[in-house]
């Protein structure tokens, strides 16, 4: 039972040492979520990892404005706002080492206990969109979201 427990505990940390997916918001809060404002107005947002390199952030948010804009039949949207949510957080640790291979040359019997501390930032790219949905192509810059959703891979 300790062997399962521990086999599932180290799966669970090497899943989260990966790169955030394009998914759903999940129980930590990273992925896609979505809201509407308005008939044809919505917010979208999508959070990830630090692992995730900001422009799949970006990428994956407009993904899901395409799925939105498209589920609720409109063909076109533009991008009305957009918010960089990014976390960034200060990750202290501690490390202990007692004693090194050169402790073993220098032939000193009485190991040394050393304390070494680190300080990091870790930023968590996050992104809020709000987007207008559009049935006709208006005259300015708009995203066609069925070609954005055909370009994906």
């Amino acid at each position: 039972m300790k062997k399962l427990l521990f086999c599932g505990l180290a799966l669970l940390m090497v899943g989260c040492s990966t790169a955030t997916t394009y998914h759903a918001k999940n129980f930590l809060g990273e992925g896609y979520g979505d809201y509407r404002l308005s008939v044809d107005q919505f917010t979208i947002t999508f959070r990830a990892n630090e692992d995730t390199d900001p422009e799949d952030v970006r990428r994956f948010a407009l993904r899901r404005a395409s799925e939105v804009a498209t589920n609720y039949g409109y063909r076109y949207f533009v991008i009305e706002n957009e918010r960089d949510l990014t976390r960034v957080q200060t990750v202290k640790s501690e490390e202990e080492r007692v004693s090194t291979f050169l402790d073993l040359l220098e032939e000193k019997r009485r190991p040394e206990k050393r304390v070494i501390k680190k300080v990091r930032e870790v930023e968590s790219p996050a992104i809020e969109l709000t987007i207008r949905c559009y049935n006709e192509k208006p005259k300015r810059s708009v995203i066609d979201a069925y070609q954005f959703l055909a370009y994906q891979v």
